[in-house]
């Protein structure tokens, strides 16, 4: 999708979860605490409104060729 910017965004925790399972429930501390830092981010505060506005917008489309890969 690297042709279609304003179509996919991508929000994860960049680092710091690699190692926790989904059954490591006793480490929810830990995923709450990356997760708060990753939403405070400033590459998250950039891209956020942009995607608000591009699925406000709905004006950015990808042919069907590219969306059934």
């Amino acid at each position: 999708f690297s042709e279609f910017p304003e179509v996919y965004f991508r929000f994860n925790v960049d680092h710091g979860m690699e190692e926790i399972k989904l059954g490591d429930w006793e480490k929810l501390d830990e995923v709450y605490n990356l997760t708060r830092k990753y939403l405070a981010s400033e590459r998250l505060r950039r891209v956020m409104p942009r995607a608000a506005e591009s699925l406000r917008e709905c004006h950015a489309a990808v042919p069907t060729t590219v969306a059934s890969m």
